[in-house]
């Protein structure tokens, strides 16, 4: 073995990373979401959001509110069970990424890709700093990892 330790590329690297912060957060959402559908808990999370709603008056919280009452214990679980997947997906995407593996470039740009019209439109919608940060970001992980690739590939 060499004692030379081996460095990253550090485009793959800081993507891979992004990919692995994003699979944390999706899979605790998705795992949140499965404790909501302990009717206790859930209770205990509506009263108390109810109550910062009233202080707040956000939209969100009040999205958030109806979304964990006990007639909609189905969409949770659609909700954690979309959340963890695609926490899954992201992982196995960051993994491929930091392990620089050709096929994880080719599986971040199709998924990464797939995602831009639906960002697009959602910007198109209704215009935030997020949503245009969430899509010039995307569209620059699918070019750069494209370039990366065509690189290689001459």
């Amino acid at each position: 073995m060499s004692s030379e330790t081996r460095r990253h590329h550090t485009g793959l690297a800081l993507i891979a990373g992004f990919k692995a912060l994003k699979a944390i957060l999706l899979i605790a959402a998705g795992i949140g979401a499965f404790r909501l559908l302990n009717p206790v808990l859930a209770e205990h999370l509506r009263v108390w959001l109810e109550h910062f709603s009233l202080s707040s008056g956000h939209r969100l919280l009040e999205k958030a509110i109806v979304l964990i009452t006990p007639d909609n214990q189905s969409k949770m679980k659609a909700i954690g069970v979309g959340a963890v997947a695609y926490g899954s997906l992201f992982a196995v995407e960051g993994v491929g990424l930091w392990l620089e593996k050709r096929w994880a470039e080719y599986l971040t740009i199709v998924v990464t890709g797939l995602l831009i019209p639906f960002e697009a439109y959602e910007l198109a919608k209704q215009i935030t700093v997020l949503r245009a940060i969430a899509l010039l970001a995307n569209a620059a992980v699918v070019i750069y990892l494209i370039m990366q690739l065509r690189k290689r590939s001459t």
